[in-house]
């Protein structure tokens, strides 16, 4: 695996080529009807404009990937590794999440509904069913990239094939991600930064609203 400041090059400059851990979509993208990007995303933007900070722990952009749609649809696992733990207990990705080692990375799996509730250390594989996508609640399954204190876009850590398809897709970036007259960074899929985790009480926040 190469270091993590190698995963913030873009793919087009061919510099880029890190090991991908992410071998299928957790939701068939044939399933999927919306995304929210990881990073400066207008969703993130607009939270914040509303006074509701969710986003506080990843320093006030969007932690992860958003895979939306109003069906009740199974969410695998998308990856070889092996469970940490499933919680029940959570407001913070509820109803319930899941985290999975993969190497030196955690992978999070948020707002599962009817999540199987195995137990640590079991191992999982590309096609293990982990949940269901909350239909009539959150509609999206949220997935997050962490390396140590370190949140990474999942993007980063998929083949060319399936990042393509992702972007092939939903290509429309003035749509995504938020730029203004004194806003105008990271406003690609791929140069959005690697963002810190924050402590509760002491967030640093980034990006538009920190001008």
């Amino acid at each position: 695996m190469q270091p993590l400041k190698a995963l913030t090059r873009k793919p087009s400059t061919g510099g880029f080529n890190p090991l991908p851990i992410f071998t299928r979509h957790p939701l068939a993208l044939s399933d999927t009807q919306w995304i929210q990007y990881f990073g400066n995303t207008r969703f993130a933007y607009n939270l914040r404009v509303r006074k509701l900070y969710w986003y506080n722990y990843c320093q006030g952009l969007h932690g992860g990937f958003d895979y939306g749609t109003n069906r009740a649809l199974p969410v695998v696992a998308g990856v070889h590794g092996a469970v940490i733990d499933v919680r029940t207990d959570t407001h913070v990705y509820a109803p319930n999440f899941c985290r999975v080692r993969v190497g030196p990375f955690m992978v999070i799996y948020g707002h599962l509904a009817d999540p199987v509730q195995f137990d640590p250390g079991t191992t999982v594989n590309p096609d293990t069913v982990l949940g269901h996508i909350e239909a009539g609640g959150q509609n999206h399954v949220h997935l997050e990239v962490r390396y140590r204190n370190q949140i990474v876009n999942p993007l980063l850590l998929m083949p060319d094939e399936m990042r393509e398809q992702i972007v092939g897709r939903w290509k429309d970036n003035t749509k995504h991600f938020y730029s203004s007259v004194v806003w105008d960074q990271w406003k690609t899929p791929f140069d959005q930064p690697i963002l810190e985790l924050q402590m509760k009480g002491r967030e640093q926040i980034i990006g538009p609203h920190a001008t």
